[in-house]
């Protein structure tokens, strides 16, 4: 949803079982977003930093913030 240099907000389906202070390791495509065009299709490590359980789930996902390692 949101992407930064540092870190960013995503959407996941309600039933991956995530919490904050998790190492996580992400890929992120550019899928044709103008604000990812500088991100690589390679894994990036991060730790989970937010999980907001109930922006969301009416619609079965969660918010999850994370922040990007050695990036």
């Amino acid at each position: 949803m949101d992407i930064s240099k540092g870190g960013m907000l995503m959407y996941v389906p309600a039933k991956v079982p995530v919490v904050p202070g998790q190492s996580i390791r992400l890929t992120v495509g550019g899928g044709g977003r103008p604000e990812f065009a500088k991100v690589t299709d390679k894994p990036i490590d991060a730790t989970v930093v937010r999980v907001d359980r109930h922006k969301l789930l009416s619609m079965g996902y969660l918010a999850v913030g994370v922040q990007f390692a050695n990036v």
